[in-house]
């Protein structure tokens, strides 16, 4: 199972990579350091009535990061040997990115997700 999750997340950003043209690093960077985090903050943002201040935050900070890059694609390459190492130190690389990058996000959104909709429970 860990095996076939890993095969079709990583084939998921291969495809989504050829047709954005972009490299496997860049999508997986862009995925899990930018989109991800924004949406989390979106959602953080409804579940505490924020009006988008922490979103709008992350986004700004987004935006500083990669503009202030020189090279996008070289950041993502270090970003991503970075992550990998990181991965690397809880053991089986293959079952600690399952854990780390598709089990542990999918809960955070599972909780996060409970929020919103007892959030939006008094509004319907």
């Amino acid at each position: 199972m860990i095996d076939l999750t890993f095969s079709i997340v990583q084939q998921s950003l291969e495809w989504v990579a050829k047709k954005t043209h972009r490299t496997y690093n860049e999508v997986n960077i862009i995925l899990y350091y930018f989109l991800i985090p924004f949406t989390w903050a979106i959602m953080i943002d409804y579940i505490f009535s924020l009006a988008l201040i922490f979103s709008i935050s992350y986004s700004l900070l987004s935006i500083i990061v990669v503009v202030s890059c020189k090279n996008f694609t070289k950041f993502c390459n270090w970003l991503f040997d970075k992550s990998v190492d990181f991965i690397d130190y809880f053991g089986d690389y293959y079952k600690s990115s399952v854990w780390l990058c598709v089990a542990v996000p999918f809960v955070i959104y599972i909780v996060l997700g409970v929020f919103v909709c007892k959030h939006f429970k008094g509004y319907f």
